[in-house]
């Protein structure tokens, strides 16, 4: 089961954590306002009043010919991938003066992106927080925000792995569910019996208190008030529990008039 578990080492993603989601630096959070030149500060990282880094942008211009005052926008688009992601190996001479003489030195640029890459997995949690200006969030590339690790991913039953069933709605995937036997050898049935009618139960009260439209990969945070409640009223009717006294807080607010029948029915379900 840990396999299936993307809240376990052992089947989260390596990539994301199990999150789903990783963070990228953003080209336009990179280059906020691309009419700015070079010299404007329109690579929002670079600290121009760095004698370094002058003298790198310097360089850079000389080698391939473009001027720091134009608009970033106005670039040659491969003149704006080598100052974002790097010159791909090709070596550039760069002059360096350190007060007293000229060096001379010819090698790759690293590129803005590249050279934050490497100090975040250098940073202190301090500078860590000062790149996260630069980073945008994204699906996971690795598990396609399925939040598991190939392995897991690889297991297929009736041609769907775990994150493709748990990317159906409540109803859809107990109709799957249900219809699932159909599928199997009697071997498959046999072990899957108990598995699947406590699957079925479960979506089942999920369908009672409406949520039949959720998916079953909801992030919690981007669940209402509403939708909340009424998943907590589900689990508590299936953890069978008795001698309890349930307090509820307007169970009904947020709900369609349409819906509190059923809602009174499920509270009926854990009265009884």
């Amino acid at each position: 089961p840990r396999l299936f578990s993307f809240n376990s080492p052992y089947g989260a993603c390596p990539k994301c954590n199990g999150l789903g989601t990783e963070y990228f630096f953003d080209e336009k959070l990179i280059v906020p306002n691309e009419h700015l030149s070079i010299n404007e500060g329109a690579i929002k990282p670079w600290n121009l009043s760095n004698k370094y880094i002058q003298q790198v942008l310097s360089s850079l211009s000389k080698h391939y010919k473009f001027n720091l005052d134009h608009p970033f926008a106005k670039l040659p688009k491969k003149v704006q991938k080598i100052l974002l992601h790097g010159s791909d190996g090709e070596e550039i001479p760069f002059q360096f003066h350190d007060g007293y003489k000229m060096n001379m030195v010819a090698k790759p640029f690293e590129g803005v992106i590249s050279a934050l890459e490497r100090k975040l997995r250098e940073a202190s949690d301090w500078l860590a927080n000062e790149l996260e200006k630069f980073q945008s969030i994204t699906q996971c590339r690795n598990c396609s925000g399925y939040r598991l690790k190939s392995e897991a991913l690889a297991v297929k039953i009736n041609q769907l792995q775990i994150g493709q069933v748990t990317a159906m709605t409540i109803e859809k995937a107990s109709n799957w569910i249900k219809d699932l036997p159909n599928h199997l050898d009697q071997t498959a049935k046999q072990i899957s019996e108990r598995v699947l009618k406590e699957i079925i139960r479960r979506l089942g009260f999920l369908l009672d208190v409406g949520l039949e439209y959720l998916t079953l990969d909801r992030h919690a945070g981007t669940l209402s008030g509403c939708e909340s409640q009424s998943i907590s009223l589900a689990s508590q009717i299936g953890s069978g529990l008795s001698g309890v006294m349930y307090i509820l807080d307007e169970p009904s607010i947020g709900l369609h008039q349409s819906d509190n029948i059923r809602l009174i029915e499920t509270l009926k379900q854990l009265r009884d």
